[in-house]
Protein backbone atom coordinates (compact mmCIF):
# COMPACT_ATOMS: atom_id res chain seq x y z
CA UNK A 1 0.00 0.00 0.00
CA UNK A 2 1.46 3.76 -0.92
CA UNK A 3 1.77 6.33 1.28
CA UNK A 4 -1.36 8.70 0.19
CA UNK A 5 0.70 11.06 -1.15
CA UNK A 6 -0.40 12.49 -4.62
CA UNK A 7 3.19 13.41 -5.49
CA UNK A 8 5.03 11.18 -4.00
CA UNK A 9 7.50 8.95 -5.97
CA UNK A 10 8.03 5.77 -3.95
CA UNK A 11 7.63 2.67 -5.89
CA UNK A 12 5.00 1.57 -3.54
CA UNK A 13 2.83 4.48 -4.79
CA UNK A 14 3.72 4.07 -8.74
CA UNK A 15 2.51 0.68 -8.27
CA UNK A 16 -0.47 1.65 -7.21
CA UNK A 17 -1.08 4.32 -9.64
CA UNK A 18 -0.23 2.29 -12.31
CA UNK A 19 -2.71 -0.08 -11.07
CA UNK A 20 -5.98 2.27 -11.03
CA UNK A 21 -4.73 4.03 -14.90
CA UNK A 22 -5.00 0.26 -16.08
CA UNK A 23 -8.34 -0.36 -14.64
CA UNK A 24 -9.68 3.26 -15.93
CA UNK A 25 -8.07 2.10 -19.48
CA UNK A 26 -10.28 -0.88 -19.21
CA UNK A 27 -13.34 0.98 -18.83
CA UNK A 28 -12.45 3.00 -21.77
CA UNK A 29 -11.89 0.37 -24.09
CA UNK A 30 -14.71 -1.42 -22.84
CA UNK A 31 -16.91 1.68 -23.39
CA UNK A 32 -15.50 2.72 -27.09
CA UNK A 33 -16.24 -1.38 -28.02
CA UNK A 34 -19.73 -1.16 -27.32
CA UNK A 35 -19.99 1.68 -29.32
CA UNK A 36 -18.60 0.88 -31.61
CA UNK A 37 -20.99 -2.72 -31.86
CA UNK A 38 -23.82 -0.37 -31.85
CA UNK A 39 -22.58 1.89 -34.07
CA UNK A 40 -21.86 -1.56 -36.59
CA UNK A 41 -25.01 -3.09 -36.39
CA UNK A 42 -27.04 0.14 -36.86
CA UNK A 43 -24.56 0.32 -40.24
CA UNK A 44 -25.57 -3.74 -41.55
CA UNK A 45 -29.17 -2.47 -40.85
CA UNK A 46 -28.57 0.24 -43.21
CA UNK A 47 -26.37 -1.83 -45.61
CA UNK A 48 -29.18 -4.61 -46.20
CA UNK A 49 -31.94 -2.20 -46.21
CA UNK A 50 -30.32 0.17 -49.04
CA UNK A 51 -32.01 -0.79 -52.30
CA UNK A 52 -29.17 -0.18 -54.77
CA UNK A 53 -26.38 -2.28 -53.43
CA UNK A 54 -25.70 -5.63 -54.82
CA UNK A 55 -25.39 -8.79 -52.22
CA UNK A 56 -21.85 -8.86 -53.00
CA UNK A 57 -21.51 -5.58 -51.80
CA UNK A 58 -23.26 -5.88 -48.63
CA UNK A 59 -21.66 -9.02 -47.74
CA UNK A 60 -17.98 -7.35 -48.30
CA UNK A 61 -18.83 -4.20 -46.07
CA UNK A 62 -20.49 -6.35 -43.49
CA UNK A 63 -17.19 -8.53 -43.32
CA UNK A 64 -15.44 -5.00 -42.95
CA UNK A 65 -17.58 -3.84 -40.48
CA UNK A 66 -17.19 -6.82 -38.36
CA UNK A 67 -13.66 -7.20 -38.30
CA UNK A 68 -13.26 -3.41 -37.12
CA UNK A 69 -14.87 -4.64 -33.62
CA UNK A 70 -12.37 -7.97 -33.40
CA UNK A 71 -9.48 -4.89 -34.30
CA UNK A 72 -10.35 -3.00 -31.47
CA UNK A 73 -10.72 -6.03 -28.99
CA UNK A 74 -6.85 -6.85 -29.83
CA UNK A 75 -5.59 -4.00 -27.50
CA UNK A 76 -7.84 -5.72 -24.82
CA UNK A 77 -6.63 -8.79 -25.38
CA UNK A 78 -2.92 -7.36 -25.38
CA UNK A 79 -3.02 -6.09 -22.34
CA UNK A 80 -4.97 -9.11 -20.30
CA UNK A 81 -1.90 -11.27 -21.57
CA UNK A 82 0.80 -8.80 -21.06
CA UNK A 83 -0.59 -7.41 -17.23
CA UNK A 84 1.27 -10.06 -15.24
CA UNK A 85 4.78 -9.11 -16.81
CA UNK A 86 4.27 -5.59 -16.08
CA UNK A 87 2.80 -6.22 -13.00
CA UNK A 88 5.95 -8.73 -12.68
CA UNK A 89 8.32 -5.67 -14.22
CA UNK A 90 6.86 -3.23 -11.70
CA UNK A 91 7.34 -5.85 -8.91
CA UNK A 92 10.68 -6.42 -9.63
CA UNK A 93 11.37 -2.38 -10.09
CA UNK A 94 10.19 -2.08 -6.41
CA UNK A 95 12.50 -4.25 -5.22
CA UNK A 96 15.05 -2.74 -7.12
CA UNK A 97 14.50 0.62 -5.29
CA UNK A 98 14.26 -1.14 -1.94
CA UNK A 99 17.72 -2.74 -2.37
CA UNK A 100 19.28 0.48 -3.56
CA UNK A 101 17.67 2.49 -0.87
CA UNK A 102 18.82 0.05 1.27
CA UNK A 103 22.32 -0.61 0.00
CA UNK A 104 22.39 3.97 0.32
CA UNK A 105 21.59 3.36 3.91
CA UNK A 106 24.37 1.14 4.61
CA UNK A 107 26.94 3.20 2.82
CA UNK A 108 25.84 5.90 4.92
CA UNK A 109 26.11 4.10 8.24
CA UNK A 110 29.57 2.70 7.18
CA UNK A 111 30.67 6.33 6.30
CA UNK A 112 28.90 7.45 9.46
CA UNK A 113 30.84 4.73 11.55
CA UNK A 114 34.51 5.62 9.80
CA UNK A 115 34.13 9.43 10.56
CA UNK A 116 33.45 8.20 14.66
CA UNK A 117 36.28 6.05 14.06
CA UNK A 118 38.22 9.06 12.20
CA UNK A 119 37.34 11.88 14.82
CA UNK A 120 38.24 9.31 17.59
CA UNK A 121 41.66 8.48 16.48
CA UNK A 122 42.31 11.64 15.89
CA UNK A 123 41.37 12.39 19.53
CA UNK A 124 44.07 9.75 20.81
CA UNK A 125 46.69 11.16 18.14
CA UNK A 126 46.37 14.76 19.72
CA UNK A 127 46.53 13.31 23.24
CA UNK A 128 49.81 11.67 22.19
CA UNK A 129 51.23 14.99 20.12
CA UNK A 130 50.14 17.16 23.36
CA UNK A 131 51.84 15.31 26.07
CA UNK A 132 50.52 15.70 29.83
CA UNK A 133 52.88 18.31 32.41
CA UNK A 134 55.27 16.11 34.13
CA UNK A 135 56.89 16.43 37.34
CA UNK A 136 59.33 14.63 39.55
CA UNK A 137 59.47 13.87 43.09
CA UNK A 138 63.00 15.10 44.32
CA UNK A 139 63.56 12.34 46.99
CA UNK A 140 62.62 8.93 44.57
CA UNK A 141 62.92 9.91 41.54
CA UNK A 142 59.12 9.14 40.87
CA UNK A 143 57.80 11.03 37.35
CA UNK A 144 54.17 12.13 37.77
CA UNK A 145 52.06 12.84 34.46
CA UNK A 146 49.14 15.56 36.14
CA UNK A 147 45.93 13.66 35.05
CA UNK A 148 43.06 15.75 32.86
CA UNK A 149 40.36 16.87 35.46
CA UNK A 150 37.08 19.12 35.28
CA UNK A 151 38.37 22.67 35.62
CA UNK A 152 36.27 22.59 39.15
CA UNK A 153 38.58 19.66 40.63
CA UNK A 154 41.74 19.76 42.08
CA UNK A 155 44.89 18.80 40.29
CA UNK A 156 46.29 15.14 40.49
CA UNK A 157 48.87 13.53 39.55
CA UNK A 158 49.83 9.64 38.79
CA UNK A 159 52.68 7.95 38.87
CA UNK A 160 54.25 7.00 35.16
CA UNK A 161 55.35 3.66 36.35
CA UNK A 162 54.34 0.84 39.50
CA UNK A 163 57.03 2.25 42.19
CA UNK A 164 60.44 0.25 41.36
CA UNK A 165 62.54 -1.32 44.07
CA UNK A 166 65.19 1.30 43.74
CA UNK A 167 62.47 4.09 44.88
CA UNK A 168 61.67 1.51 47.91
CA UNK A 169 65.02 1.75 48.87
CA UNK A 170 65.33 5.52 48.85
CA UNK A 171 62.17 5.69 50.96
CA UNK A 172 61.58 2.73 53.50
CA UNK A 173 65.36 2.07 53.30
CA UNK A 174 64.95 -2.04 52.74
CA UNK A 175 65.67 -4.13 49.65
CA UNK A 176 63.76 -6.43 47.72
CA UNK A 177 65.19 -9.46 49.10
CA UNK A 178 64.24 -8.12 52.79
CA UNK A 179 61.02 -7.74 51.77
CA UNK A 180 60.53 -11.26 50.32
CA UNK A 181 62.47 -12.36 53.36
CA UNK A 182 59.40 -11.53 55.28
CA UNK A 183 57.08 -14.21 54.25
CA UNK A 184 60.06 -16.98 54.10
CA UNK A 185 60.78 -16.94 50.06
CA UNK A 186 63.39 -15.61 48.00
CA UNK A 187 62.25 -12.67 45.54
CA UNK A 188 61.67 -13.48 41.98
CA UNK A 189 63.60 -10.97 40.54
CA UNK A 190 66.14 -8.29 42.07
CA UNK A 191 66.72 -5.23 39.87
CA UNK A 192 66.26 -1.18 40.28
CA UNK A 193 63.67 -1.06 37.69
CA UNK A 194 61.36 -4.25 38.76
CA UNK A 195 58.25 -3.05 40.89
CA UNK A 196 58.44 -4.04 44.27
CA UNK A 197 56.75 -6.81 45.29
CA UNK A 198 55.52 -8.93 48.32
CA UNK A 199 53.97 -5.66 49.91
CA UNK A 200 50.64 -5.24 51.59
CA UNK A 201 48.56 -2.69 51.23
CA UNK A 202 49.39 -1.01 55.00
CA UNK A 203 53.20 -1.31 53.75
CA UNK A 204 52.31 0.68 50.74
CA UNK A 205 50.61 3.08 52.79
CA UNK A 206 53.50 3.23 54.68
CA UNK A 207 55.56 4.21 51.79
CA UNK A 208 52.76 6.88 50.75
CA UNK A 209 53.08 8.48 54.34
CA UNK A 210 56.92 8.74 54.70
CA UNK A 211 57.51 10.27 51.26
CA UNK A 212 54.77 13.02 51.93
CA UNK A 213 57.03 13.55 55.09
CA UNK A 214 60.37 13.35 53.55
CA UNK A 215 59.27 15.89 50.69
CA UNK A 216 59.71 19.32 50.93
CA UNK A 217 58.43 21.16 47.67
CA UNK A 218 54.47 19.93 48.01
CA UNK A 219 52.01 22.40 47.34
CA UNK A 220 49.83 23.27 49.81
CA UNK A 221 46.71 20.79 51.11
CA UNK A 222 48.06 17.48 48.52
CA UNK A 223 50.16 14.25 49.87
CA UNK A 224 51.18 11.30 48.13
CA UNK A 225 48.61 8.58 48.41
CA UNK A 226 47.19 5.70 46.74
CA UNK A 227 44.76 5.76 44.05
CA UNK A 228 40.98 5.47 44.70
CA UNK A 229 39.34 2.92 42.06
CA UNK A 230 37.59 5.89 40.74
CA UNK A 231 40.74 7.68 39.28
CA UNK A 232 42.50 4.86 38.48
CA UNK A 233 40.37 3.30 35.64
CA UNK A 234 40.04 6.61 34.21
CA UNK A 235 44.04 6.65 33.80
CA UNK A 236 43.88 3.00 32.76
CA UNK A 237 41.83 3.53 29.64
CA UNK A 238 43.50 6.69 28.74
CA UNK A 239 40.65 8.31 26.44
CA UNK A 240 40.06 4.85 25.36
CA UNK A 241 37.11 2.19 25.57
CA UNK A 242 39.49 -0.78 26.13
CA UNK A 243 43.03 -0.98 27.28
CA UNK A 244 45.31 -2.30 25.17
CA UNK A 245 45.91 -5.42 26.28
CA UNK A 246 49.11 -6.25 23.57
CA UNK A 247 51.09 -3.94 25.94
CA UNK A 248 50.82 -5.89 29.27
CA UNK A 249 52.32 -8.18 31.12
CA UNK A 250 50.11 -10.65 31.49
CA UNK A 251 50.06 -14.39 31.51
CA UNK A 252 53.72 -14.66 31.44
CA UNK A 253 56.31 -16.55 33.36
CA UNK A 254 58.20 -14.01 35.22
CA UNK A 255 57.91 -10.37 36.40
CA UNK A 256 59.62 -7.67 34.35
CA UNK A 257 60.86 -4.34 34.36
CA UNK A 258 58.73 -1.16 34.48
CA UNK A 259 58.02 1.50 31.12
CA UNK A 260 59.03 -2.12 28.36
CA UNK A 261 56.24 -1.91 26.80
CA UNK A 262 54.41 1.08 25.09
CA UNK A 263 52.85 3.76 27.64
CA UNK A 264 49.22 4.90 27.16
CA UNK A 265 47.94 7.95 25.93
CA UNK A 266 48.52 9.86 28.72
CA UNK A 267 51.90 8.58 29.35
CA UNK A 268 51.44 5.85 32.15
CA UNK A 269 53.16 2.41 31.72
CA UNK A 270 51.87 -1.09 32.45
CA UNK A 271 48.24 0.37 34.10
CA UNK A 272 47.59 -4.00 33.35
CA UNK A 273 50.08 -6.68 33.81
CA UNK A 274 53.20 -6.76 35.65
CA UNK A 275 51.78 -6.33 38.76
CA UNK A 276 48.50 -5.57 40.55
CA UNK A 277 48.20 -2.56 41.79
CA UNK A 278 46.47 -1.67 45.25
CA UNK A 279 44.24 0.58 45.92
CA UNK A 280 42.81 2.93 48.63
CA UNK A 281 39.63 1.94 48.52
CA UNK A 282 37.80 -0.71 51.34
CA UNK A 283 35.50 -2.51 49.32
CA UNK A 284 32.84 -3.37 52.10
CA UNK A 285 32.61 -4.25 55.19
CA UNK A 286 36.32 -6.44 56.68
CA UNK A 287 39.55 -6.56 56.23
CA UNK A 288 39.19 -6.74 52.17
CA UNK A 289 40.55 -4.33 49.95
CA UNK A 290 41.01 -3.42 46.32
CA UNK A 291 43.56 -4.49 43.71
CA UNK A 292 43.16 -3.50 39.35
CA UNK A 293 45.21 -4.03 36.69
CA UNK A 294 46.17 -7.86 37.20
CA UNK A 295 49.30 -9.34 37.68
CA UNK A 296 52.19 -11.05 35.21
CA UNK A 297 50.56 -14.44 36.16
CA UNK A 298 47.31 -13.39 35.71
CA UNK A 299 45.01 -14.35 32.72
CA UNK A 300 44.47 -11.56 29.82
CA UNK A 301 40.77 -10.79 31.39
CA UNK A 302 42.32 -10.03 35.01
CA UNK A 303 44.04 -6.93 33.05
CA UNK A 304 40.85 -5.67 31.73
CA UNK A 305 40.01 -1.88 32.98
CA UNK A 306 36.61 -2.97 34.16
CA UNK A 307 38.67 -6.37 35.84
CA UNK A 308 38.52 -5.83 39.93
CA UNK A 309 40.04 -7.97 43.24
CA UNK A 310 39.59 -8.00 46.57
CA UNK A 311 41.84 -9.72 48.96
CA UNK A 312 42.99 -9.09 52.57
CA UNK A 313 44.71 -6.46 53.34
CA UNK A 314 47.46 -8.10 54.61
CA UNK A 315 48.33 -10.50 51.19
CA UNK A 316 51.69 -10.13 50.22
CA UNK A 317 52.11 -11.48 46.68
CA UNK A 318 55.15 -11.86 44.11
CA UNK A 319 52.50 -10.51 41.77
CA UNK A 320 51.17 -7.29 44.03
CA UNK A 321 52.85 -3.93 43.85
CA UNK A 322 51.76 -0.44 43.84
CA UNK A 323 51.06 3.05 42.21
CA UNK A 324 51.06 6.40 43.86
CA UNK A 325 49.43 9.77 43.45
CA UNK A 326 50.12 13.00 44.51
CA UNK A 327 46.80 14.72 44.94
CA UNK A 328 44.56 16.59 47.57
CA UNK A 329 43.99 14.15 51.40
CA UNK A 330 41.03 12.10 51.08
CA UNK A 331 38.38 13.37 53.63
Amino acid sequence: MGCGCSNCSCSSCQADRSGAAAGVLAVVLFVIVTAGILLVGYGIYKIWTHPRWTWKGKLALTCAIFALPVMALVPMILIQATEPQMRAKAEDHRRAQMQAQQQAQDRQEEKAAAEAEKQRHSAELRLRAAPLPVRVDAVAGIRFVKLPSPADQSECWMARTEVTQKQWLKVMGSTQAQCSARVGRKTIFEGDLAPIHDINWEEAQGFCRRLTEMSRDLPEGMAYRLPSELEWQPAALAGRSEVDLSQAWLATDRLHQVAKHQPNAWGLYDMSGNVAEWCIEVPGAGDLRALRGGGWSDSLDNGRSESRASVPASTRSQAIGFRILLAGLRR
